[in-house]
């Protein structure tokens, strides 16, 4: 894979064309929560690489976003942890700052 998950780093996990995956990335940067991402159709991963990091994940859709080697899910699931609190709850304990 082209990343390495991070203790206190935000992954996501995304696809170029995928309007959920704009949507997740969009809302991390307004609450300028720092993030790596890698575009699995640019990266030239192959077709093992996506399948493995989807069973891992337990996702089999993009994004898959991790807060340090923990997958928290996908767009929604984000989103959703945001506006119930979990999110920000996940990220001070992992040590990743934000504007909320």
């Amino acid at each position: 894979m082209g990343l390495t998950l991070h203790p206190n780093k935000v992954t996501v996990f995304s696809a170029s064309y995928c309007p959920y995956c704009t949507k997740v990335k969009q809302y991390l940067k307004r609450y300028k929560i720092p993030f790596q991402v890698t575009e699995h159709d640019k990266n030239g991963s192959n077709f093992y690489e996506k399948t493995r990091l989807g069973e891992a994940a337990g996702l089999k859709t993009w994004p898959k976003v991790y807060i340090g080697t923990k997958c928290i899910g996908g767009c929604d699931n984000t989103v959703g942890a945001g506006n119930n609190g979990t999110l920000w709850t996940m990220l001070d304990a992992a040590g990743v700052s934000y504007n909320k």
